[in-house]
C-alpha cells in the first residue's frame, strides 16, 4: 500500500530508543500479526449519522463535569447499574451528563467531545462500541510500519490531526489551535467483543456492580499489589516496584528469574491483588514468558482472577478492537473482580512510572494520573526523550474501565526529604520525616543493577525523630540508587525512593561515556566521560550522522585518566539524531545525541 512521504522521513531509531536503554515491548516470537485497519473496518458495523440523546443531566456540582456516552442498543440493558454508578458519582461531587448514540465515526465523536469540552467537560467515558481513530508510522527499525487505535485522538481536543495519504489512518499530529497533549481524562468500557467472557450487557452490569462496591468500601480485596517483571526488564524491576510502592506499600516484587508462566498462573488462581504491574512480551491474546511458556486470554478467563487494577507493560495487550483482548478480559470478565486495565494497543507501554504513581499517591484518580503522565511524556518533552521515541512508546496507551476511581490513601508517615549526595568517600544518604511517632523504624537499601534486587545497608534499624544520615562507602563508581523502608507500627512497611547520585572514583577501571548535556541540544553542548588509566593518551571524539558520515570533531589529542567534560557547538548541525563516538587505546564507546531547535 502507498504510504505518505511523511512516514518515510520519520527517523528510524534503534530498538532500545529511550533514555535508559529499556527494550521495547513487542509481539512475542510466533505471534500472529496484529489486525490491520483495513481488516478491522471490513468487519465492524457501518457508521451512522450523529444522533446524541441526553438521558441524564446532573444539576451543577462542585466537582468535575463528567460526560458518559453509552451505545444506544446497550443502554436499556444496563439501566439499573448505570443509574447506581451515576448516583455514586454525584455523591462524590461529579456533575454527570449521560448521552446515548449509535456507532459513529471517530471524527464525529471527537467533534461531540470538543463541543462538550468547550462547555466545561473534564472527562469522558465511553460504554459500548465506539471507535477511536487509527494512527500509523514507523517507530522501530526492526519492527517497521505500525497501524493502531489511538485514543489520544479523543483526548487531545485542540490539536491538529491529518490523514495525509487518505488511507483512513492519521499520520500527522501537530499543535493545531492548542497543543498536542491530552485535554481531558478518558476511559472506555469495550465489552462488545469479549466473547470468551459472556454477553456484553452481563459484563457491563457486573462491572458497574464492582465499581459500586469499590466506591462504597464493600470491597473484598486488601490494598496490596504485585509487580511481576519478566526477563528483558529484570534489571528495572526493583525500581519499578519502588514506584508502585508510592501507592501500594504492600507490594510483592518479582523479577526474572523469579518470574515464570507457572508462577503467574498460580497467582491468577490463588492470590488476590488490588493492583498489578506486569511486564512481559505479549500480543492481544497471550503473555509469552521467557521461562515456562505462554499464558493465554482463555486461561485468564478460566480462572476466578481476583485482581482489580492492571498496568500492562505488554505489547498490544489493551488493543480493544481485537476480540477477547486481555486488557478487556482483566477489567471486565464476569469471573474476575477487575475495575481498570491500562495498556497499549501497539508495541510500547508505560515508562517513567514515577510520574504516574506519584500523581496517584498525591491524590489524583487513575484517569487524572494517566492524563497527567501522558501530558508529560507523550510528545517527547520529558527529559531525555525525543518526540519520535515517545510516540513509538506511548501513542497506543489507553485506559479500559472507570478513570474516576482512586485508591484509599494510607500513608501514616510523611517523608519530607530523601536524597543521596556524592562525597569523596562514597554516597551520603539523608532523610527526614513528619509524624515520626507513627513509625517503628527505618531500613536503608542500595539498589543493584543485577537481578538480585537490593542490599540492606544498616545492621540495626534506624529509630527516633531524625533527621538521619548514612555514609555508604561500599558503592561502585557510577550511578547508585537507594530505597528507604519505613516500618509502620502495625509491622507493615512502605518503600520510598529511589534517591540517586553519581559517584566518580579516583582509580577508574573502565572508560565510560556518561552522556551529552543538554540532550536534545540547540547549540552549545558538552560530553561527559570517564577515562581509565589504560585508555589515557590519544583520544578522539567525533560526531557522525545516521548515514555514518563524520560531521564534527569534538576532540583529537591526549587526555589523562579521570573524568572530563568537553564542550562543543552544534550550531552547524541540522536538526536530527547523531552518534557521538569515543575512540581510545582499547575502547570504543558511543552515545546518541539529538539536535533540535
Amino acid at each position: 500500500m502507498k504510504r505518505t512521504i511523511s512516514l518515510i522521513l520519520l527517523l528510524i531509531l534503534p530498538v532500545l530508543a529511550n533514555p535508559d536503554g529499556i527494550p521495547i515491548t513487542r509481539l512475542y516470537e510466533g505471534a500472529p500479526p496484529l489486525e490491520t485497519f483495513e481488516e478491522y473496518t471490513a468487519g465492524r458495523p457501518p457508521y451512522g449519522e450523529p444522533n446524541f440523546v441526553t438521558i441524564h443531566q446532573s444539576p451543577p456540582a462542585p466537582g468535575d463535569d463528567l460526560y458518559i456516552l453509552v451505545n444506544e442498543d446497550l443502554s436499556p440493558l444496563i439501566t439499573a447499574g448505570l443509574n447506581t454508578w451515576v448516583d455514586d458519582l454525584e455523591e462524590e461531587g461529579y456533575a454527570v451528563t449521560v448521552v446515548t448514540s449509535g456507532i459513529i465515526s471517530p471524527e464525529d465523536l471527537r467533534s461531540e467531545l470538543q463541543a462538550q469540552w468547550a462547555l466545561g467537560m473534564d472527562g469522558a467515558i465511553l460504554i459500548g462500541q465506539f471507535d477511536s481513530a487509527w494512527f500509523e508510522g514507523i517507530f522501530w527499525s526492526d519492527i517497521g510500519y505500525e497501524n493502531f487505535p489511538c485514543d489520544l485522538f479523543l483526548m487531545d481536543l485542540d490539536g491538529y490531526w491529518e490523514d495525509s495519504d487518505h488511507n483512513g489512518s492519521f499520520d500527522i499530529h501537530t499543535d493545531g489551535t492548542g497543543d498536542i497533549e491530552p485535554d481531558i481524562y478518558f476511559g472506555r468500557v469495550p465489552a462488545y467483543n469479549l466473547y470468551l467472557c459472556g454477553d456484553e450487557d452481563d459484563l457491563v452490569n457486573a462491572w458497574t456492580e464492582r465499581v459500586h462496591d469499590y466506591r462504597t468500601e464493600d470491597w473484598p480485596l486488601d490494598k496490596n499489589s504485585l509487580t511481576y517483571v519478566d526477563h528483558d526488564w529484570a534489571n528495572w524491576g526493583p525500581a519499578w516496584g519502588a514506584y508502585v510502592g508510592y501507592v501500594y506499600s504492600d507490594n510483592e516484587i518479582h523479577s526474572w528469574p523469579d518470574v515464570t508462566a507457572q508462577g503467574y498462573m498460580d497467582r491468577l488462581n490463588d492470590n488476590t491483588y488490588e493492583h498489578i504491574l506486569m511486564a512481559c512480551h505479549s500480543s492481544p491474546a497471550v503473555h509469552a514468558f521467557h521461562t515456562g511458556g505462554n499464558v493465554s486470554n482463555a486461561y485468564v478467563n478460566s480462572t476466578d482472577h481476583q485482581w482489580a487494577v492492571h498496568n500492562l507493560f505488554a505489547c498490544s495487550n489493551a488493543r480493544y478492537t481485537t476480540s477477547n483482548n486481555m486488557g478487556g478480559i482483566y477489567a471486565l470478565d464476569l469471573g474476575g473482580i477487575g475495575l481498570i486495565s491500562i495498556g497499549s494497543t501497539k508495541t510500547g507501554s508505560m515508562l517513567e512510572f514515577q510520574e504516574f504513581y506519584g500523581a496517584v499517591r498525591d491524590g489524583m484518580t487513575w484517569g487524572e494520573a494517566f492524563t497527567y503522565w501522558m501530558s508529560l511524556v507523550a510528545e517527547g518533552e520529558y527529559p531525555g526523550w525525543t518526540q519520535q521515541e515517545a510516540r513509538g512508546w506511548f501513542y497506543g496507551m489507553t485506559l479500559i474501565g472507570d478513570p474516576t476511581l482512586i485508591p484509599d490513601e494510607d500513608v501514616p508517615v510523611e517523608i519530607v526529604s530523601f536524597r543521596a549526595d556524592p562525597l569523596d568517600g562514597g554516597a551520603l544518604i539523608s532523610w527526614s520525616v513528619e509524624r515520626s511517632d507513627e513509625a517503628a523504624g527505618y531500613n536503608l537499601y542500595r539498589l543493584r543493577s543485577e537481578v538480585e534486587g537490593r542490599i540492606k545497608l544498616n545492621e540495626n534499624t534506624f529509630i527516633g525523630d531524625g533527621p538521619w544520615r548514612y555514609l555508604d562507602t561500599g558503592a561502585d563508581t557510577g550511578r547508585v540508587a537507594y530505597l528507604l523502608e519505613v516500618i509502620n507500627l502495625d509491622g507493615t512497611t512502605d518503600i520510598y525512593g529511589p534517591a540517586e547520585c553519581e559517584l566518580y572514583g579516583r582509580d577508574l577501571v573502565h572508560t565510560r561515556l556518561l552522556g551529552t548535556y543538554p540532550n536534545p541540544a540547540e547549540d552549545l553542548a558538552a560530553v561527559s566521560l570517564e577515562l581509565s588509566a589504560g585508555d589515557a593518551g590519544v583520544v578522539e571524539i567525533a560526531i557522525y550522522d545516521t548515514a555514518g558520515r563524520r560531521v564534527m570533531t569534538v576532540h583529537s589529542g591526549t587526555l589523562a585518566a579521570g573524568r572530563h567534560v568537553l564542550g562543543f557547538n552544534t550550531a552547524t548541525l541540522a536538526d536530527g539524531v547523531y552518534i557521538l563516538k569515543l575512540q581510545a587505546a582499547s575502547t570504543v564507546k558511543t552515545t546518541r545525541l539529538v539536535v533540535a531547535r
